[in-house]
């Protein structure tokens, strides 16, 4: 098995009371469980007192009348841990939050894979030290632990006895050491049901040296596969990946300044570089980003995430400046510098190659200027707020095309292999045939004809009458005979313009004498 060292922290409880001051008395975060309010979180007073979670709110008021009790707040509890690991990604990008088996496991906890990361902190005990000691100074108490599997790093974090040193912690190096370091340990710390450890210490099992010392088979078939199965993950026979809470990235450049910045142009400068950096590597493997983020870390602990999407494969440094100076301007109020940030790190999360012709392409200033403009605007607006049209097989105007955010356009359109836009909207790549903008729905008008099957001589739309002066068609239309039909009358289509220089696009719905004795005119769009 691959050998990947994997840290793991239990934050302990940092309860207030209500008036938001450290209680002097002990205090409590109950649950229900089964029916029945427990006990579910302590602070260092109540532990030391000898309450233990799992007790009834009963019980804990009749031994202890001057408990004070919380009520656990779920959505509170899971913003705070998503501060915290927002805070952690300093030190690693993979990060998982880890939720306790049971209820009466304890607190939360994280899960880090720190392979390849430690000897930027001066080794594995040294950034162990520098996470615990800056959560302390924080106002948060934690726990920590560093070991090869995240089942032995989970047990040692949560159930290793305390060092003098608070913020030193239990760290084993290789899988050798793992069976020493949890042979002591309980049960509880192989993360299996309150159901499962009750039944296994009504035999006599309770600590993992002595499950260890059991035959597997009477185990597995006593009390089910999940005892060994945690039991392997633990030692090391099994191996357990964790799951990032945020997507890996394709790329990375960071950058741990010496002294905090704060002003938006050292930030631009130093995203520059990172920027610069990332485009090199990004040219040898022949990859354009289609999606970027910017990590800040804010010297107090808060971290912004500016993520920036791409219309189509990029490596222009500038380019990337640009989009994040407009992510900036959308913050608004939101952005707030403080004491300043003291790294910033510059990801590629989503990549595609670029080809020759992608390259050649993008050189065209006018379409180069249509996708960056884009691409600004959805940085400043959101992608989700900026869409393009991509054609299908349709004859009806209203139906001919569809709205796709602008930054899945690319992929899409190459994969259903559509033309553009333009180029059906063009005669000889001359004159528009019809116009760029149509409406939601074509709006009713009353139109004079010379002869019933003929172009109109006026009109009027919306109160006011136009006089024609100039007209071209018809483009006839019929109801579509493959897929769904509903059986439309034909259509009849006119490029026309008034006395006072105005284009409009209208048609006369239904076949004089052959499908309707009235037909109906209707305004579909104008002319720019």
């Amino acid at each position: 098995m691959r050998q990947r060292h994997g840290a793991a922290w239990r934050i302990k409880s940092t309860i207030k009371n209500q008036e938001g001051e450290l209680s002097s008395s002990p205090l409590a975060i109950v649950d229900k469980i089964k029916n029945a309010i427990r006990l579910v979180h302590l602070d260092e007073h109540a532990e030391h007192l000898g309450i233990e979670p799992g007790t009834s709110l009963a019980d804990a008021r009749a031994a202890f009348p001057d408990i004070e009790i919380l009520e656990k707040d779920e959505k509170a509890d899971r913003l705070l841990f998503d501060a915290i690991a927002d805070w952690c990604d300093r030190y690693t990008p993979l990060i998982a939050l880890d939720k306790p088996a049971h209820e009466l496991y304890g607190q939360y906890g994280l899960l880090l894979d720190i392979t390849g990361c430690a000897h930027l902190f001066g080794g594995e005990r040294e950034l162990m030290k520098d996470v615990l000691a800056r959560l302390f100074h924080q106002g948060i108490m934690a726990t920590g632990a560093i070991a090869p599997t995240p089942g032995a790093a989970w047990a040692l974090s949560r159930f290793q006895k305390p060092k003098e040193d608070c913020f030193d912690s239990e760290s084993i190096k290789n899988l050798s050491q793992i069976e020493q370091s949890l042979t002591p340990l309980p049960l509880g710390a192989l993360r299996l049901t309150i159901d499962t450890i009750n039944a296994m210490a009504r035999l006599g099992l309770r600590t993992i040296g002595q499950l260890r010392s059991q035959p597997r088979a009477p185990i597995a078939r006593r009390f089910g596969r999940e005892v060994l199965f945690r039991l392997d993950q633990a030692m090391g026979s099994i191996e357990e990946a964790i799951s990032p809470r945020r997507p890996v990235a394709e790329l990375m450049a960071e950058c741990r300044l010496p002294e905090p910045i704060a002003l938006e142009t050292d930030i631009e400068k130093t995203t520059l570089r990172l920027a610069n950096h990332l485009c090199e590597q990004m040219e040898k493997k022949g990859l354009g980003a289609r999606k970027l983020v910017l990590c800040l870390f804010r010297v107090d602990g808060k971290t912004f995430h500016l993520e920036a999407g791409t219309s189509h494969p990029e490596r222009d440094p500038t380019t990337i400046i640009r989009l994040f100076r407009e992510r900036f301007a959308a913050l608004q109020d939101e952005y707030d510098a403080g004491y300043g940030f003291e790294t910033l790190r510059l990801c590629v999360l989503a990549s595609e190659p670029i080809r020759q012709e992608d390259i050649s392409f993008m050189q065209s200033d006018v379409q180069d200027g249509s996708y960056r403009l884009m691409d600004r605007l959805a940085a400043r607006l959101g992608s989700h707020n900026i869409n393009r049209g991509l054609l299908q097989n349709s004859h009806l105007p209203e139906s001919a095309e569809y709205e796709i955010p602008s930054d899945e356009f690319e992929a899409l359109s190459k994969a259903l292999n559509t033309e553009p836009i333009l180029q059906k909207y063009t005669l000889d790549n001359q004159s528009p045939i019809r116009p760029l903008r149509i409406f939601a729905f074509p709006e009713t008008i009353e139109a004079i004809a010379e002869v019933p099957d003929g172009p109109p001589i006026r009109f009027r739309w919306r109160k006011i009458l136009h006089q024609v002066t100039r007209s071209e068609g018809p483009e006839r239309i019929v109801d579509q005979w493959w897929g769904k039909s509903v059986s439309r009358q034909t259509r009849d289509y006119f490029r026309i313009e008034d006395d006072k220089g105005n284009r409009y696009w209208l048609f006369r719905e239904g076949l004089y004498e052959r499908e309707t004795d009235k037909p109906k005119w209707y305004l579909h769009g104008q002319f720019a």
